[in-house]
């Protein structure tokens, strides 16, 4: 069975074909020290056994005996014949440049051919049993909530929902509703994402206050009002945020029901949301650089346009 292995390092993503044994007898084969310098020495260009045995300084019928076992595994294969002192040598290479053990757990998905970060599974885990386990939850696009106020970042939730179809699929259930019909229903023992804050989206005001970074009526705390979206504060720096451009990510316990979690990605205003949804999606190594399963979870991000063309394109983690 041949498959892939995906090294990286800090620049690029490597991909190199794998051998995987499948039966014990073929790692048996690369047991003893000598097959092992046979592969290598073959690794690096085709040799034939009198050359590897003058390489190694070992009798040639020693190096036939385990090229025999290495070709019976399927590890070293002939790769051309040449006619050498009127005898006839056949030339060997190893099979794959990587051979490997494969079990049944750990696999990660490739996104669009790239690596994922293991941790935006681990992320999302509650969420995926079988199919999307949630709702995905947007503000109404007309005036509602305490402010009266209308969403204008409902359509993020495609990138989410594109983003999650990469790794969790999706029943013919609906799995995206408005605010205002799940604060009717008043159901809210269930796995949610909510997009946006709680000026436009009114079940994230419902878990406004459970948040590791709370959203803020105004700046002297008094009840919503008109200024509802002027900003949020940490509950652990203590910081006060209020710049457009920043967006938070995080993830609660569900207080009203143990076993179910709240992710919210929001701002306080549009782009913020935006920011956040983004970070998470395409920069996701180093915002859940530190999240940790069963964990309440936060992080503070904020978009940059580096190119200049009014469009978030870089984010830098501020906490």
């Amino acid at each position: 069975m041949v498959r892939e292995l995906i090294t990286s390092d800090e620049e690029k993503e490597y991909a190199q074909k794998a051998k995987v044994f499948n039966t014990p007898e073929r790692m048996k084969a690369l047991v003893s020290p000598i097959a092992w310098k046979i592969l290598e020495l073959t690794s690096k260009e085709p040799m034939y056994p009198l050359q590897i045995a003058k390489k190694l300084n070992i009798h040639e019928q020693k190096i036939y005996y385990h090229i025999n076992k290495l070709v019976k595994a399927e590890l070293v294969k002939v790769v051309m014949e040449k006619e050498i002192k009127g005898a006839n040598a056949k030339y060997y290479s190893p099979v794959s440049p990587v051979f490997a053990v494969a079990l049944d757990y750990g696999k990660t998905i490739l996104k669009n051919n790239k690596l994922m970060n293991s941790k935006i599974f681990d992320f999302f885990r509650e969420f995926n049993n079988d199919s999307f386990n949630g709702l995905i939850v947007v503000g109404s696009p007309e005036a509602h909530g305490p402010l009266q106020s209308w969403a204008k970042d409902g359509h993020y939730a495609n990138i989410v929902s594109f983003f999650l179809g990469n790794f969790i699929n999706f029943s013919n259930e609906h799995f995206i509703d408005l605010d205002v019909n799940v604060k009717a229903r008043e159901k809210y023992n269930e796995n949610f994402i909510l997009i946006g804050g709680p000026g436009v989206n009114v079940v994230t005001y419902e878990f406004n206050n459970y948040l590791p970074v709370k959203f803020l009526a105004d700046f002297a705390g008094e009840a919503p009002s008109a200024t509802f979206g002027t900003g949020f504060k940490s509950s652990k720096t203590k910081k006060l945020y209020t710049n457009p451009n920043i967006g938070v990510i995080q993830k609660i316990e569900n207080p009203h029901d143990k076993n179910k979690r709240v992710i919210v990605l929001a701002g306080i205003t549009k782009k913020g949301t935006l920011t956040a949804i983004k970070a998470l999606t395409s920069n996701n190594k180093d915002v859940l650089k530190d999240y940790k399963h069963g964990k309440n979870f936060s992080r503070v991000v904020e978009g940059q346009d580096l190119s200049g063309d009014g469009r978030i394109d870089s984010f830098e983690v501020l906490e």
